[in-house]
């Protein structure tokens, strides 16, 4: 979670085409010229829907909302979360009062999982939110950088100009994203931005289950109510335990309506089918305007397309996903071995071998994160829980 210095954004940059099937809503007007803003109620009713819906989510008893857990309690819990001495689901949510969320955020910063954490708060329904994500989670949003790069690096010639352009895009991990309105606060899996200009550009979120359902509502709030000048989100949805569907969603302004602005153009393209199977289609198209601003961007680079194939995006996955069941199997095996043969039969030991793999899957594939390792200190003026990166140094100048 790293954060930058909260600054009101300018202008909204150049958008890329849609390239899929597109819907809009329209949350607010927009001003042409300066940072995309809804009113003070639009911006109420729009996170209340999110909240509200987080709050309304089936949680484990440890979990309860009623009665509210003080925040040192809370504080206990995400601790023996993070450090794996109570399992955890994808969303842990908690109600806690903005006042109660300024300490716990204090008492975050402070402690030894800080650069570990994954958190959330909307400020609207008080609901303060711990992520677990998967290993396949962090190695998508880690891969989809690095076919970020791979794709312009396809589209520029050779040109000095190129190459240095080339050299400042920064991948800054899941950075603090908070609100302008009030103390609510996103992490998203990935903010692409290029150095030099870390208020504008482009957000990836990696989603299972729970966070799937809110897509559309956090790139609203990326979009309109955010400190940054977001131009584009980019969801991609795993339907994770329940299908092998992947479908990949892209968010933006849409500055075509100059009658009523504010409305969020929305395309949609499924990936991978229920049954695993991959779905032919046009690649994932992001503009340079959608990562760097126009004075940044070479001329040579203007009006141009990044094309992210999404047959090596599926691949991508699936190599994640792969690898995590590697990880449960030889969990699993452990497990097994260290099994005393004398206290039961055979019969009670496989069996109790199932049980604990069951009971201690959702803790390898929540919180193995191997991107944790080798994380720097905060950028100077930011917050401590921000130091974690997936990509060492993505601030450093």
């Amino acid at each position: 979670m790293q954060s930058l210095p909260h600054r009101r954004r300018s202008d909204a940059g150049p958008q890329a085409a849609s390239q899929a099937q597109v819907t809009t809503t329209d949350p607010s007007h927009i001003d042409a010229t300066e940072r995309p803003a809804l009113s003070s109620k639009q911006c109420d009713n729009n996170t209340d829907t999110l909240s509200h819906t987080l709050l309304s989510l089936d949680h484990s008893a440890s979990n309860s909302l009623n009665p509210p857990l003080t925040v040192p309690a809370i504080f206990k819990q995400v601790q023996d979360r993070q450090s794996g001495r109570v399992p955890g689901t994808e969303w842990n949510t908690y109600h806690v009062t903005p006042s109660e969320w300024a300490t716990l955020r204090e008492l975050l910063e402070g402690s030894d999982i800080c650069e570990k954490l994954r958190v959330d708060y909307f400020s609207q329904t008080e609901a303060f939110v711990q992520r677990m994500p998967s290993f396949t989670h962090e190695y998508t949003s880690r891969r989809f950088h690095e076919l970020l790069k791979t794709g312009l690096a396809s589209i520029c010639h050779g040109t000095p100009e190129e190459g240095q352009f080339m050299k400042q895009i920064r991948s800054g991990g899941s950075s603090d994203v908070d609100g302008v309105q009030g103390p609510s606060m996103h992490e998203p899996d990935d903010y692409i931005f290029c150095r030099g200009h870390p208020f504008y550009g482009l957000v990836l979120e990696v989603a299972y289950s729970q966070k799937s359902k809110e897509l559309e509502n956090l790139a609203r709030f990326y979009l309109f109510e955010a400190d940054r000048n977001v131009q584009k989100v980019i969801g991609i949805s795993i339907d994770y335990d329940r299908s092998k569907k992947v479908t990949l969603h892209t968010w933006q302004r849409d500055s075509s309506d100059t009658t009523t602005g504010g409305q969020l153009q929305h395309s949609l393209q499924e990936v991978r089918t229920e049954t695993g199977a991959w779905v032919p289609g046009p690649p994932l198209q992001i503009s340079v305007l959608d990562i760097a601003p126009l004075h940044s961007v070479p001329s040579s680079l203007y009006g141009a397309t990044i094309q992210i194939p999404l047959d090596e995006l599926c691949e991508e996955i699936e190599y994640g996903e792969r690898t995590t069941t590697e990880f449960k199997e030889k969990r699993k095996a452990r497990q097994c071995q260290n099994s005393d043969p004398l206290d039961r039969d055979d019969d009670d030991s496989s069996q109790q071998c199932e049980s604990d793999d069951d009971a201690g899957t959702e803790r390898l594939d929540e919180d193995y994160v191997p991107s944790r390792v080798g994380c720097k200190g905060s950028e100077p003026g930011g917050s401590p829980i921000g130091t974690r990166s997936r990509t060492n140094g993505a601030f450093d100048n």
